[in-house]
């Protein structure tokens, strides 16, 4: 009697089923405030994933395009660092952010990868998270505390628009092209999320989710229903601003010059700060502690940045920062363009999600946080990787 053959086993923490796991964390993670979660756990098993790549598809490039502008990125906010204002300080707050970023892209682009995987479950289980958010935040508005700025479970309204705004925009291109037979979910889902951007009075998300919309008129494969459902959520969006005098009165205080004298004087303060540090900066982390010295007037709170991303970048990083971020922006933008001209109506929405968080970035600050940072670095890195993908493929 011979002996019984051997039944081989798979094994269970393969690359592929552990960056699936990965994929749920952050999918699930990120709409309800929590990337951090993802991209923390996503770094711890990095090396793992590394020998498996190199093992299985040794030519696989975890930055592809972004590689040389993300090191100079790196570079030039260490120098900054070392030769700021308080180098102890934002040194670490550096690495902090250089964690995010390299964990983010990488995350996006191998996440980005698995495609089947990512548009079956990822997408879905992010959309959940969102519409969950979003019910959380409308009951804090209308129920919880009437008429206070929501948060839901991010702790910050800015942020909580920030967040409706990504996922509520790539929600959308989603639902219309890769879940055709999902489509009526448009309704109930954007009644949710324009609901709860608008609960929370977030202005810089405001306009880049409207700029965000208009973009969509100007894609070739817009067609003649997709203006329809445009129009439709303007439509819905100026019924809820008509009912909520609050949100009315908000929006229109993005016009009045002398109620936003703050930002305005944080912004004159960022510049004198790059006139008196013109080459490298302050050092990422260090304007709060330095910026009280350039306000005019009395300074009543602390900010973190000087919430605009260029005065920020200049505040900072000085003049060899701004050239860095110039060539990154300029790499993604012919990244994102390429994508525009050729790419499906999804890749076009991840390409009309960020320029909608640039809108954004213009009046807020979320680059320096874990919770929309690390997204913003992961939609770099998935769009690096549609363009990588795109490029190789017949164009039609």
């Amino acid at each position: 009697m011979g002996n019984p053959s051997l039944i081989r086993v798979k094994p269970v923490f393969t690359r592929r089923n552990i960056l699936r796991f990965l994929m749920i964390i952050f999918a699930f993670g990120a709409p309800l405030g929590h990337a951090a979660i993802g991209l923390f756990l996503f770094f711890l098993t990095f090396p793992l994933i590394y020998r498996q790549y190199k093992r299985e598809n040794p030519s696989f490039s975890f930055f592809g395009e972004l590689m040389l502008p993300v090191v100079a990125l790196v570079l030039s906010s260490y120098l900054s660092a070392f030769f700021g204002t308080d180098p102890k300080k934002a040194v670490f707050f550096t690495t902090g952010l250089v964690l995010t970023a390299v964990s983010g892209i990488v995350a996006g682009r191998v996440f980005l990868k698995d495609k089947e995987f990512f548009f079956v479950f990822a997408m879905p289980l992010s959309l959940a998270a969102i519409t969950l958010t979003g019910l959380v935040a409308a009951y804090q508005y209308f129920f919880l505390e009437p008429g206070a700025r929501a948060t839901a479970f991010i702790g910050a309204p800015n942020r909580l628009g920030t967040l409706l705004l990504i996922f509520g925009l790539l929600g959308v291109f989603f639902l219309l092209d890769r879940a055709k037979n999902r489509k009526w979910a448009l309704i109930p889902y954007g009644i949710i999320v324009l609901t709860a951007l608008g609960t929370s009075l977030s202005r810089g998300a405001w306009l880049g989710t409207a700029g965000g919309l208009v973009l969509v008129l100007f894609h070739k494969k817009s067609g003649k229903k997709l203006p329809f459902v445009i129009l439709t959520i303007f439509v819905l969006a100026g019924l809820l601003f008509f009912l909520q005098p609050q949100w009315h009165e908000r929006f229109l205080s993005i016009f009045d010059l002398q109620g936003n004298m703050v930002r305005i004087n944080l912004w004159n303060a960022a510049y004198r700060i790059f006139q008196d540090h013109p080459l490298i900066g302050t050092g990422l982390g260090n304007f709060p502690a330095v910026f009280p010295d350039y306000m005019e007037g009395p300074v009543k709170n602390t900010h973190p940045t000087p919430h605009n991303l260029f005065f920020n970048i200049l505040s900072d990083t000085g003049l060899v920062g701004l050239a860095v971020f110039i060539w990154f922006a300029a790499k993604v933008s012919a990244m994102a363009l390429f994508l525009w001209r050729y790419g499906d109506l999804f890749e076009a929405g991840v390409v009309i999600t960020l320029a909608a968080l640039f809108i954004n970035e213009l009046f807020t600050h979320n680059l320096y946080t874990v919770q929309i940072g690390g997204i913003i670095w992961f939609l770099l890195g998935a769009l690096s990787m549609l363009y990588q993908e795109k490029k190789l493929q017949p164009v039609s």
